[in-house]
């Protein structure tokens, strides 16, 4: 009896597995599904268990609800397709993002993949798939031509150069660089937003202009470098500037887009004793070894603050022969002046050579340029020798508009100021208008450039002309091109302005004052007897004027102090009253000389600077009698 019991029981337990495995496998299919709320399907039916006990499922009121949450879905996208502009507002107070830019549809939809992509592309290599498919490059869709972006680094190209304004990164903006670019119809734009740049925020420019990334600033997401790859392969160009080593850590940031376009990043300083524009200093130099390229045409001389190399595979401008590769002294963890300067020695192990400083390169259908020095570009250096042409002739290049690099137009466009010209003698043992050392004088160029359109030239540029000439000492440390040119000047009956000259100028008959007034004589008997005699008096007074008989004038200017940059402060910093009072014997000879000539400055131009150099001057007798 037992035994029949147990074989009841056994029997029962097996018919109540069965019902209890049957109704036990729709809960796991529901609990599975990749639609919640939805109860999953067996592999084999298309349709719901409408008949399970336990998931209950009405296949009609889950159609239309469905229909519901799609219908409210388009209403959604098709308001964001209405408001929203066919072109992307980068700046502005458009409603959307909150800084005021605006997102498309297809920004919207680009970056709700890139935030997702971003954590797939590591393990899953079809990612690239999506990303790489970017449309092709097309004109039509530009709404700017350059695009600055300030997402990755700072611009100040907004800000004039002033004569009050000290503020470091302000005064050494691309204002006036960009100011041209925008008067030939080149229409530029800013990139501020903190949305990663896209494919289709690329789409409408031509050319991305980043300057020097800093560490501070957003780092580039994976979906950026893609981005930015393949707008360059398509068609689209990259102007990057970069410096020296790794200040503001820039290199580490632009190193994996860097490595997407097959560029090498380069972490040092190059330096060169024997073409430094300092006395005493390595870093400031000149390059004049340039390769025949677009962006190189015309170039004789350019010049760099402390600048940093660029990948030489693709150089196009090369430092002198004895420079060298200042390595920089970056400690563990970066604690350091984030400026990154190395010790302007050479060391044993930094190599030793011609290094790259300019790069420019072919990336399939783009082009890219980088530059190794920021404040080449600005308001004191962008006319010191031929940096302005490597400018337009960049642009021209990157923008396939050739015509901006013509140079009359440039200096047509100079001409809306007072175009004053300033010889520099890059020959050893010549005082500088590019030296930044004691005895240089870097600063009262950089004063002069805040006065007047200031060019500094190296050699006799006929596109380039100006009613006053501007040198330093007239004494023996002048070549025979840097002659030629005075006398020329003088010839055409200008005026020759000289900064601090020499006490015996005119007892040597070797320097150049000496030998300009004997030449005048002999040659095109300008110069009288007077004038000769004239010259050959002491300089006592600290304005010595001497009249030709053509009209031209040679003016010797020396101030109740020097004018080099041990008298003269720093751009960044303010003048002092007796400074100001000394600076003004000599901007007087210059703006006497203009007038003279009949070169009148524009409108509002001399009342502004007249009236800016009273507030400067009160200013400054109120810190002396405190």
């Amino acid at each position: 009896m037992n035994r029949l019991l147990n074989g009841v029981r056994a029997t029962a337990l097996v018919l109540f597995a069965i019902v209890f495995v049957s109704t036990a496998m729709p809960l796991q299919n529901a609990a599975f599904s990749d639609d919640a709320g939805a109860a999953a399907q067996p592999p084999d039916s298309k349709t719901p268990f409408a008949t399970d006990p336990v998931v209950l499922y009405d296949s009609d009121a889950q159609f239309k609800i469905d229909q519901a949450e799609e219908e409210k879905e388009r209403q959604e996208e098709a308001a964001v397709t209405t408001d929203a502009p066919s072109n992307v507002v980068f700046v502005g107070d458009a409603e959307g993002r909150p800084d005021g830019s605006v997102v498309d549809e297809g920004d919207a939809a680009d970056e709700s993949e890139s935030a997702d992509l971003n954590f797939e592309l590591a393990d899953d290599e079809s990612s690239f798939d999506i990303l790489d498919q970017v449309a092709p490059y097309d004109e039509g869709q530009k709404t700017c031509d350059v695009l600055i972006d300030m997402r990755h680094a700072h611009d100040f190209s907004d800000y004039p150069l002033t004569l009050d304004d000290r503020y470091y990164h302000r005064i050494y903006s691309f204002h006036r660089a960009f100011s041209y670019l925008k008067s030939q119809g080149v229409r530029v734009e800013k990139y501020e937003s903190d949305e990663p740049l896209s494919p289709q925020v690329l789409s409408r420019c031509k050319t991305l202009f980043l300057n020097l990334p800093s560490g501070d600033k957003a780092p580039f997401f994976v979906s950026e470098i893609i981005a930015i790859r393949d707008f360059v392969e398509a068609g689209g160009s990259l102007f990057l500037i970069v410096d020296h080593t790794n200040c503001y850590f820039h290199q580490s940031r632009l190193h994996p887009l860097l490595h997407e376009l097959d560029v090498e990043p380069q972490f040092y300083c190059v330096c060169d004793a024997d073409q430094s524009l300092g006395s005493s200093g390595v870093g400031w130099i000149y390059i004049d070894t340039f390769d025949a390229h677009p962006i190189t045409q015309g170039l004789r001389q350019i010049a760099f603050q402390t600048g940093g190399g660029v990948d030489p595979r693709f150089a196009v401008a090369w430092s002198g022969p004895s420079s060298w590769q200042d390595a920089a002294g970056i400690p563990i963890y970066g604690e350091a002046d984030v400026g990154f300067f190395g010790n302007f020695i050479r060391d044993q192990n930094e190599p030793i050579g011609p290094s790259g400083v300019l790069l420019a390169k072919n990336q399939k259908e783009g082009k890219i340029v980088v530059v190794g020095d920021q404040n080449l570009f600005s308001p004191f250096f962008l006319q010191y020798l031929d940096v302005y042409r490597l400018w337009i002739n960049a642009f021209a290049w990157t923008l396939d508009r050739p015509e901006l690099a013509d140079v009359s137009k440039y200096v047509e466009y100079a001409r809306q100021g007072r175009v004053l010209i300033c010889w520099e003698e890059l020959m050893r043992g010549a005082d500088r208008f590019g030296d930044p050392d004691p005895s240089g004088y870097y600063h009262l160029y950089s004063t002069l450039c805040r006065y007047y359109n200031a060019f500094c030239v190296a050699h006799d540029d006929p596109e380039l002309d100006s009613e006053v000439l501007v040198v330093l000492h007239g004494g023996e440390t002048y070549s025979q091109e840097g002659f030629d040119y005075a006398y020329k000047r003088l010839k055409e009956g200008k005026t020759l302005v000289v900064v601090d000259p020499q006490d015996d100028v005119f007892d040597n008959e070797k320097t150049e004052l000496s030998r300009l007034l004997q030449e005048l004589q002999n040659k095109d008997d300008i110069a009288n007897d007077r004038s000769v005699s004239a010259g050959r008096s002491p300089v006592k007074k600290y304005v010595e004027p001497i009249t030709l008989s053509n009209g031209g004038r040679l003016v010797l200017v020396r101030g109740r102090d020097s004018f080099n940059n041990s008298s003269v402060p720093k751009p960044e910093e303010r003048l002092l009253f007796v400074q100001m009072e000394n600076l003004k014997v000599l901007l007087h000879e210059i703006d006497s000389s203009f007038e003279s000539r009949d070169q009148p400055a524009p409108e509002n131009e001399e009342s502004e600077k007249t009236e800016v150099r009273a507030d400067q001057e009160g200013e400054e007798k109120s810190a002396l009698s405190e």
